[in-house]
């Protein structure tokens, strides 16, 4: 609309001309500046009170015209610097006040490790066919000397398998003998810390520690996770 475009102009116009730094520097252009400010604003008052009378009359009142609303007629738009303030203007609050939005938060460590393993690649569902998950239950665990970290688990898949996993801290030996968990079965082996490991165990970590993943009932060691 042709009102916006108006309020568009006259707040360039204040931003242009800065009557803040002519109040220190230039007092007689000041009163220019704000001379024309003022019957901008009177005008836009009037043009804005059939649809938003409450604010244009707010606005008139902080002008300190002395007639408002209805009151004001064409002749009285027309007439460039017939008005005059009766009162002095004062600080008043805004007819519009600004809608602050929320502050976004700062995403936690965890939160930014999670977005961060968000942008792994995908994969074809051909290569995810590749992989062998199963369910295993775990037999015997216990430490690997030299290591604050690793457990040697001997995990029964319908075959014996030795893996490795960093469960140190988080489960005892004895929590883990005779759990159910899930295997990634057809991992190339890897030795550590000596011990040679022939599966991942998969499990999921947050804020509160690592959680082993398992079937929500028990299942046949060896069954196939599709």
């Amino acid at each position: 609309m042709a009102i916006w475009e108006v309020i568009g102009k006259v707040n360039k116009y204040i931003d242009t001309m800065a009557p803040w730094v002519l109040a220190k520097t230039d007092k007689e252009r000041l009163s220019t500046v704000i001379y024309y400010i003022f019957e901008t604003l009177r005008i836009i008052s009037a043009l804005i009170w059939p649809f938003m009378p409450e604010s244009a009359e707010k606005m008139q009142d902080q002008l300190g015209l002395p007639r408002k609303g209805k009151d004001l007629n064409l002749k009285d738009l027309r007439a460039w610097g017939r008005e005059r303030p009766v009162k002095v203007l004062t600080k008043a609050p805004a007819l519009f006040p600004r809608v602050e939005t929320k502050k976004q938060e700062r995403p936690s460590k965890h939160k930014e490790k999670s977005m961060t393993e968000k942008k792994l690649p995908l994969i074809s569902f051909a290569e995810f066919q590749k992989m062998d998950i199963r369910v295993g239950t775990i037999r015997k665990a216990e430490g690997i000397p030299g290591s604050k970290k690793l457990l040697k688990l001997t995990v029964d898949l319908d075959e014996e398998r030795t893996v490795v996993a960093g469960l140190v801290g988080y489960y005892s030996e004895e929590e883990l003998t005779g759990k159910q968990v899930i295997i990634v079965a057809n991992l190339e082996p890897v030795k550590l810390m000596g011990v040679e490991s022939h599966g991942m165990v998969l499990a999921a970590e947050d804020g509160s520690g690592v959680h082993l993943l398992a079937p929500d009932a028990e299942a046949v060691p060896g069954s196939k996770i599709k």
